[in-house]
């Protein structure tokens, strides 16, 4: 008697076809070497392994593999369902060695097949598959490959949606009339940083270190600067091209070292950038460079370096998607362009993209506290900061959809979520949670963030909530509410909060742009604020030491029966005094004088000289640094 077949359910179907394509697959991927396409009929098993990958839908997140025994875990990314991937996106696989890796099929529904090599990450076990030509806008893309061989084989499969790309023309950031005398100027260095004005002057309480500031509009110079808690400048980077900004300056761990972070790039006036992440060590000279992947470049927001050689950066991606009528209307689905926020995890000696999370696979449009605008492109979303957790999640923030994120590393998957949507926990009546900044979880109970005021006549503060995960509550700390002692910002949702030692917190209200030191306790301790026409991008408190390569810069001037001499060393912070020579010629120099370093430039008076030498000098009197030999300017 016949036994009637039985129906299997749409995902069943997938993963067979998919098993089926891999397995009789003889599409061997080797290292760096190009594939080789299929047989005839093996295209044409891949091709029925999309046809029904196609027509089945795969539910979001659902990573299709086989079981097999003594095998590795690996995530494939786009992740699965993802439905809207980069055009020139590679193929991750991520814990998959390329031995490992083999019978790789991508095929698209519009550009069939798709041949390429594999290339091995260096800061982790994996490998990603960069296609010889990139995928069509709109089309689905199966992909399947075999991990292992014999009884150990397994197959693991994704497919996702390729994005219809919008291409849009940036206006620059915006500029706020000012003066000159916004920026503080120099003899010895053409250097022209913002003014910095203490209000209030730090004190014992004070954690150690330098402030950390990138202001990118305005008057005065834009670029990296870190002054000291008196508002002398310590070391002022200028980006390489003027049409840049530079933002989130900071020190960060880099393969054991304390090294400098910072992007550079096209800041827009629609809150996003479009450049690179710089690694830089305590010479300040440049050891790595971070950026994006899948044809994407590293936005402004956020940069996380790991142990292992690899860095989490956030990106924006704008892209066209159909948004259905509202309400009854029966007018057709109309195309808006929505910035699709993005976070990648990059390999960052080779530049390989190891894994990617997107927001519209994850968070729907109707989260969003943003208005649609009536022109442009809509930041529904708008992430601002990510955090590596001790237990694997990635925590991330979205400003525009009044939350922070717990993202599972392996599906992309909301593990937990706070304020948007549906929260995992309930607000306490006095927690604000409105345009929120650089969320950083403390420990599991305890989440520290920047509000930028939810109400129109709600002035930003910082806050720290007490997460209370057996009731499902969030409260604000008894010393949560750190509110500034000034007028309200420019705007809501720019500035950043950062834990110090001692159980401090250091504030940046970009929107003025002032920076305050809370104690434990909530009080001010220390305040300070550049020109109000200044506009940056976060605030750091760091313990810093650096010493240039570079020489010391000297300038000297001779009016009638004095010499003065002004020298400075840019990013130096050893420098306890100055010894100036000088002389006839080169030849004939001697010790004139030696004084104490006066913040970022000394100037020295001696009777007059033709020539003049400058050595920086540490507190132990030792010589660190020396500089050229320059002629004295009479004037």
């Amino acid at each position: 008697m016949r036994r009637a077949a039985t129906k299997a359910p749409p995902t069943a179907k997938v993963a067979a076809a998919a098993g089926i394509a891999c397995a009789v697959a003889v599409l061997a991927v080797a290292s760096a070497a190009p594939a080789t396409a299929a047989s005839a009929s093996h295209a044409r098993a891949a091709k029925a392994a999309h046809k029904h990958g196609h027509k089945h839908a795969r539910k979001p997140h659902e990573l299709v593999t086989c079981p097999g025994a003594k095998l590795p875990h690996v995530t494939v990314s786009p992740l699965p369902g993802a439905p809207e991937a980069p055009s020139g996106a590679q193929i991750s696989f991520l814990g998959a060695s390329v031995s490992q890796l083999h019978s790789i099929h991508v095929i698209g529904s519009v550009t069939g097949p798709h041949p390429g090599y594999l290339r091995s990450y260096a800061s982790q076990t994996g490998a990603s598959f960069i296609p010889e030509t990139g995928f069509a806008e709109g089309e689905h893309v199966t992909v399947c490959a075999a991990l292992g061989s014999g009884k150990h084989l397994r197959h693991v499969s994704t497919s996702f949606q390729v994005a219809r790309t919008a291409r849009l023309k940036y206006e620059a950031p915006f500029e706020v009339p000012g003066t000159r005398r916004d920026d503080q100027g120099y003899h010895s260095v053409d250097l022209k940083p913002p003014v910095v004005t203490v209000t209030r002057p730090a004190g014992a309480l004070s954690a150690p270190g330098d402030i950390f500031a990138t202001p990118y509009a305005g008057p005065a110079g834009h670029g990296a600067m870190i002054f000291n808690d008196a508002g002398e400048l310590v070391w002022f980077h200028r980006p390489p091209n003027p049409n840049w900004g530079i933002a989130n300056l900071q020190v960060q761990t880099w393969q054991g070292h304390q090294d400098l972070v910072w992007w550079q790039g096209m800041i827009n006036s629609v809150g996003f950038g479009t450049g690179e992440d710089v690694i830089a060590n305590s010479a300040y000279e440049q050891v790595a460079r971070v950026r994006g992947g899948n044809g994407l470049a590293a936005d402004m927001h956020a940069l996380a370096l790991t142990t292992s050689g690899a860095a989490y950066i956030t990106v924006y991606e704008p892209v066209r998607v159909s948004v259905p009528a509202s309400g009854r209307s029966k007018a057709p689905p109309r195309s808006e362009v929505v910035l699709d926020s993005a976070v990648q995890e990059i390999d960052v000696k080779t530049g390989l993209v190891m894994w990617e999370w997107q927001s519209l696979g994850h968070v729907p449009l109707s989260q969003s506290r943003m208005q649609a605008p009536a022109s442009g492109p809509y930041d529904y979303f708008h992430i601002d900061s990510l955090q590596a957790l001790s237990g694997g999640n990635l925590l991330i923030c979205g400003r525009n959809v009044w939350g922070v994120y717990a993202i599972a590393p392996h599906t992309g998957r909301i593990a937990w979520q706070i304020g948007a949507g549906k929260s995992s926990l309930t607000l306490d009546s006095g927690v604000r949670f409105g345009w929120p900044e650089d969320a950083q979880m403390l420990s599991g109970e305890q989440l520290a963030l920047y509000d930028g005021g939810a109400q129109s006549a709600a002035r930003p503060r910082g806050e720290v909530l007490d997460l209370e995960w057996s009731n499902k509550e969030a409260s604000l700390d008894p010393y949560g509410q750190l509110s500034g002692s000034f007028g309200t910002p420019r705007g809501v949702g720019e500035g950043s909060i950062q834990p110090l030692a001692g159980g401090n917190w250091l504030v940046g209200w970009e929107g003025l742009p002032n920076i305050t030191e809370f104690d434990s306790e909530g009080n001010v301790i220390y305040e300070a604020q550049m020109p109000p026409a200044e506009v940056g991008y976060r605030v750091y408190r760091e313990p810093w030491q650096g010493q240039p390569t570079a020489v010391p810069n000297l300038l000297a001037d001779t009016q009638g029966a004095t010499t003065t001499s002004y020298v400075s060393w840019n990013g130096a912070t050893d420098v306890a005094s100055w010894r100036l020579f000088g002389g006839a010629s080169a030849h004939t120099l001697e010790a004139l004088a030696t004084v104490p370093a006066s913040g970022f430039e000394t100037s020295i008076s001696t009777p007059p000289v033709n020539v003049v030498l400058a050595q920086a000098l540490n507190a132990a009197g030792e010589v660190i640094g020396e500089s050229k030999v320059i002629t004295a300017e009479r004037t």
